[in-house]
């Protein structure tokens, strides 16, 4: 799958931002541009896992 702002799209898995997700242990994505402003956030819900693959689809196309 490719990132639709870049070519060569990179994941990261980051232990804390210190938002306030960090102190209740939610999961939380984001994409981060050249800049490094954040965009495209998303709270992942297991409970509806249609939403968070209809996210992944959108960033990575």
């Amino acid at each position: 799958m490719k990132c639709k702002e870049f070519d060569n799209p990179r994941l990261y898995r980051v232990d804390s931002l210190s938002f306030d997700f960090d102190y209740s242990l939610t999961p939380y994505v984001f994409m981060i541009d050249k800049k490094g402003h954040i965009s495209d956030f998303f709270i992942p819900r297991k409970e509806f896992p249609d939403q968070t693959k209809k996210y992944l689809e959108r960033i990575f196309k």
